[in-house]
């Protein structure tokens, strides 16, 4: 099979792109066999009704993401129908569509009604993740008496993860005179929003540290190295809805970090105030500063 080099393509022809690379992968299991086909799903990928189709395996779909309204609003989805009839086939196809949050759940329900659904959240490996040792007297380990104050973030680097308001909140930190020490952020992760957040941070004077995409492994060291780690989702539209399962929480809590994180969407179900960590208003720098 040839598959056209999406990179390279018009917008509109990546979307092809992807379903016949998606094609191309499903061919694969076909040719060498699966007991069970498990996707995340994908606007335009046909594979897991292919697989499941032909083999006769048990199918499980993932879903994270109400996708074709986050293309629609982030980036551009051109082919909507092919998109609903990718979704509408995967979902009947699967014998459980594993649906991440509440809100996914009933947006799949919505568009597919018979779909088979499971509410199931992201979890942690906590044998990956494992929580930061005991701080030594004198600062935390490795970096002790530093006077800085290292904040962490986790993720790709999109509109809908907030960071902006995390470097504004840090500059207000740096600019209180009653505030000891220097706040910096270790940002952990790419996207296609890092140029802008470059600038950003140095507009504001914020020292940040961009690691890139790291191997999942160094994920847990680079958080432990920090002294707080942040999720500072931005209030949602009007008449949206925060969908996510928030990872980073769980990540960040499986990893022992004291997290400060806006009071959104799953999030006041996971964080107890006070206690396992602090919660903000979201789009309130000022509060998320305080913090």
């Amino acid at each position: 099979m040839c598959i056209r080099d999406s990179r390279k393509a018009e917008p509109a022809g990546r979307e092809r792109a992807v379903e016949e690379a998606a094609y191309s992968l499903g061919d694969t299991a076909l040719r060498d066999g699966c007991d069970v086909a498990y996707e995340r799903y994908s606007l335009f990928s046909p594979a897991l009704s292919l697989v499941a189709g032909t083999l006769g395996v048990p199918a499980v779909l993932e879903v994270n993401a109400p996708l074709i309204e986050e293309q629609q609003r982030y980036r551009q989805l051109f082919d909507v129908g092919l998109a609903e009839s990718m979704l509408r086939r995967n979902a009947l196809a699967a014998d459980a569509v594993a649906c991440v949050s509440e809100p996914v759940l009933r947006w799949v329900k919505q568009r597919v009604p018979e779909a088979r659904t499971v509410l199931a959240p992201n979890g942690v490996n906590t044998d990956r993740i494992t929580a930061r040792p005991w701080e030594r007297p004198g600062g935390r380990p490795g970096r002790p008496g530093s006077g800085r104050f290292v904040v962490a973030f986790t993720g790709t680097l999109k509109p809908w993860h907030g960071v902006p308001d995390l470097l504004e909140a840090v500059a207000r930190a740096n600019a209180d005179p009653d505030r000891a020490g220097l706040w910096t952020v270790r940002i952990i992760g790419d996207g296609p929003g890092r140029p802008d957040l470059e600038r950003l941070a140095a507009r504001l004077g914020v020292e940040a540290e961009f690691t890139g995409a790291v191997l999942p492994e160094s994920v847990p060291r680079l958080l432990h190295e920090c002294d707080a780690a942040a999720a500072p989702y931005p209030q949602p539209e009007p008449g949206q809805d925060h969908y996510f399962s928030p990872l980073k929480v769980y990540e960040y809590l499986a990893a022992g970090m004291p997290v400060i994180a806006t009071a959104v969407g799953q999030i006041p179900a996971v964080i107890e105030h006070g206690r396992t960590g602090l919660m903000v208003a979201a789009g309130d720098p000022a509060a998320f500063a305080a913090a």
